[in-house]
């Protein structure tokens, strides 16, 4: 019962980090980032930015926000399949350890 709790708790937050990654990088200029906005505005621009700048921010959200949702994304499949599945993950099994780990080396 108690893990079962942790996970869905865990599946439904990185849920809500997707979201939010989706938004930061749709409408990086909405009221919901204004407080965040206006505070790293007064701290390298003094509260004046130009509309330039303004582009440029709106430019680099995007993959920000991509970065965001597609990293709690990847964390939500994992806690809803291999993690409630409670699969084993350590030295020695397919998905880590020395069998993974030498496929992946660079040929000599």
């Amino acid at each position: 019962m108690r893990f079962e709790f942790w996970c869905h708790w865990l599946l439904w937050a990185s849920c809500c980090f997707v979201g939010v990654g989706v938004l930061v990088a749709i409408t990086p200029h909405s009221g919901l980032f204004e407080i965040w906005i206006s505070r790293v505005d007064d701290h390298f621009f003094a509260g004046h930015i130009d509309v330039s700048a303004r582009a440029m921010r709106a430019f680099l959200m995007g993959p920000l926000g991509a970065t965001i949702a597609g990293s709690y994304l990847l964390q939500a499949f994992v806690v809803a399949i291999p993690f409630r599945a409670r699969e084993a993950c350590g030295p020695g099994t397919p998905c880590c350890g020395r069998r993974c780990s030498g496929s992946l080396s660079i040929p000599r």
